[in-house]
Parts: C-alpha cells; structure tokens; sequence
C-alpha cells in the first residue's frame, strides 16, 4: 500500500462546553513514488509517522468524515499565512513527523515547532550503533553529519527517542564531517533493537531531521554493524 492511516477521537479530559470531541488524524507513507507526485519530498520521508489533517485523509482515502471531525482536528488545511505565522507552522496542509506523544498538536491555538525541509537540512542523523555487540548500553552510538559548506554550533540541540527520553547536545561539528553521540553525551535515549525513532531539535526547538527503524530493518544488519538512515531529498 502506499501508506496507512488512523483517526483517533476521545472525549477531552478538561472539555469546553461547546467543544467535548478531540480529534487526531495519523499517516504513515510508504510509496517514494506518491510522494514525489504529491510533491511531498521537501517535507516527507517515507516509514515515517506523522499527524496530518482530515481533509488530506479525506483527499487520499475517498472516505467522507462527519464535519464535526474536520472542525475539531487540530491541524490546519489551508495555507493562511496571517495564522500560520501566529502558530508557527512551517506549511499547510501540516504534517508533523512524530516522534513520541511530546511531538502530537493537540488544539488548533498549540504553538508548533518549526520544521526544517529535507533539501535545506545542514545536520542530518545518518547513523545509529542499535544492535551493538556486547553491552548494547555502552556500545549505541548515533552520529550527525553536517552536510553543509560551513561549520554549525549544535550547543543545547536536543535529540529525542520514541520515549520522549532526550540527549542535550554540545560542541560543533566541521563541514563536511561527523560527530558521535556516545556514553553520557547520549543522555537517557536508547535505541531499541524492536524498533524506534529519533527527532532532532536546534536550539529553538525546530525540528532539524527525524528518522526512524524498525525491528526487521535491524535485523537484516549483522550485530555490531551501524544501521543507516535515508537522507534522500
């Protein structure tokens, strides 16, 4: 299949009398090609999760959604750049690579984090050690590679797993090079042999570049092998 989606609605924990439903729309995409010809390649990565909008679903999937779960979802359709600059979204239709449940929008007035588009990433996350050999604690490792012309300053970035467990980052890293993320520099992430994920957040809490692995993709490395992530854009 091209890709899968979810729609999620539960009644709020603090509801407003005139708004009780919360709706939160998911897809994962998996053809390279029907992203290419959405023209989705600046912003998307395939196997990724992101929170989208209903009416994009809608758009895919021919399946028409009651209006109640179109005005209570979160995220915005329309490119209005007035509000889009208000909240801090980067483009519309939104859709925001999700990491751990820190990273889901919630209500339509949520501040969003800026997310850098694919052909403009200068740091990207191009490798990981998740199935080290030995005491896999000691031995993960994640390493960025600056790809731009020019030195980049990465001090208090932040890389975040799936848990929401987060490493604070420091130091730079030369053009053209790569540094490792190791020991106590890792801070509390772990990369899971079952599968996980990564975001990568600058010191203003735009998302710079997120990946993503699964159980079988680690799998087919040998142990002790770093696994590589797609930085195609």
């Amino acid at each position: 299949p091209s890709g899968f989606f979810k729609v999620i609605c539960y009644k709020k924990k603090n509801p407003n009398v005139n708004n009780p439903l919360g709706v939160l729309a998911f897809a994962v995409f998996q053809d390279d090609m029907v992203l290419r010809d959405k023209k989705g390649g600046k912003t998307i990565k395939a196997d990724r999760t992101y929170q989208v909008t209903i009416s994009e679903i809608q758009n895919w999937t021919g399946i028409k959604f009651d209006h109640s779960l179109y005005m209570q979802n979160p995220l915005f359709y329309h490119n209005r750049p007035s509000r889009n600059a208000e909240f801090n979204v980067s483009s519309s239709p939104e859709r925001i690579p999700v990491g751990c449940v820190y990273d889901v929008v919630s209500e339509h007035h949520n501040v969003r984090s800026e997310i850098t588009h694919l052909s403009k990433r200068h740091i990207i996350i191009n490798a990981a050690m998740i199935n080290a050999i030995g005491n896999e604690k000691k031995g993960e490792w994640v390493s960025l590679l600056n790809r731009s012309n020019r030195k980049t300053n990465i001090k208090n970035w932040k890389l975040m797993d799936g848990q929401g467990r987060e490493a604070i980052l420091n130091g730079s890293i030369d053009s053209g090079l790569s540094i490792k993320i190791k020991g106590k520099d890792k801070g509390k992430i772990k990369l899971a042999n079952t599968g996980g994920s990564l975001l990568l957040y600058d010191e203003h809490d735009c998302v710079i570049d997120h990946v993503t692995w699964s159980e079988a993709e680690v799998n087919r490395i040998e142990e002790g092998v770093a696994f590589l992530f797609d930085s195609s854009n």
